[in-house]
């Protein structure tokens, strides 16, 4: 009886959702045309210490910023980090994977 016990809870544990995750966040751009643009925004945005990855989508006119696991980036925070690079916030996005 004492071993069904012990791998029930262990297989409980391994359920339960990981106390790690990452956020990605999509933020639509205006004003962003180019790969000279696009380096801009990462440069500013990679100074965040919670920025893992970041990915422009040029033709789409999006950035897509993963955080690192157990962090976020507040809105307030992307948002002026794009004013920064010289462009314009037109909505952001946000898709947690924790």
């Amino acid at each position: 009886m004492k071993n069904k016990t012990l791998s029930l809870a262990l297989f409980a544990l391994l359920l339960l959702p990981s106390a790690s995750w990452a956020e990605q966040v999509t933020i639509a751009v205006r004003g962003m045309v180019c790969s000279f643009c696009a380096q801009g925004i990462k440069r500013t945005l990679m100074q965040n210490e919670n920025v893992k990855d970041i990915h422009v989508d040029l033709d789409k006119k999006l950035v897509r910023i993963e955080t690192k696991d157990g962090t976020t980036i507040s809105d307030e925070a992307l948002r002026q980090a794009i004013i920064d690079s010289g462009f314009d916030v037109v909505s952001i996005a946000r898709d947690n994977n924790g």
